[in-house]
């Protein structure tokens, strides 16, 4: 995702945040390399995971972890 996309999705995604997190909580938004960082690569994971119930049907990752989602939405929204 870049330019305009990548803007749009920070702002949904800001917008989607000062809902659920207090004021006072910093809150950034930082596009990296998930091969240079671990963190992002477990969620990496979990998106895929999130991707396969949307896109491919395939729910088996996703049951795994299901229990632990506070909030889910589809972006874009329809």
């Amino acid at each position: 995702m870049g330019g305009p996309e990548r803007r749009e999705f920070n702002e949904y995604l800001f917008e989607q945040s000062e809902v659920r997190i207090p004021p006072h909580v910093p809150f950034s938004i930082y596009h990296g390399a998930s091969h240079e960082n671990k963190l992002l690569q477990a969620v990496d994971l979990f998106a895929w995971g999130i991707f396969q119930k949307y896109e491919a049907g395939n729910e088996r990752w996703y049951d795994l972890f299901q229990k632990k989602i506070v909030y889910e939405e589809e972006y874009p929204p329809k």
